[in-house]
């Protein structure tokens, strides 16, 4: 209990005091690198390899 207490008040601290705007636009920025990493090198691969379009972020 006394631990989810110390966490609460960290991350309360801890998203007051950051800059929101900032943060939301370089998580922004993040997953559109993301999607078009994913969108470019997944068709790229798929093409030369005869597999599966998402093979290599499906493999298991």
């Amino acid at each position: 209990m006394q631990n989810n207490i110390f966490l609460f008040k960290f991350y309360y601290q801890w998203w007051k005091n950051i800059d929101k705007s900032i943060f939301l636009l370089i998580s922004l920025l993040f997953i559109i690198g993301l999607f078009f990493s994913l969108v470019s090198t997944s068709l790229i691969a798929s093409d030369k390899l005869d597999t599966n379009s998402y093979f290599f972020f499906l493999s298991i």
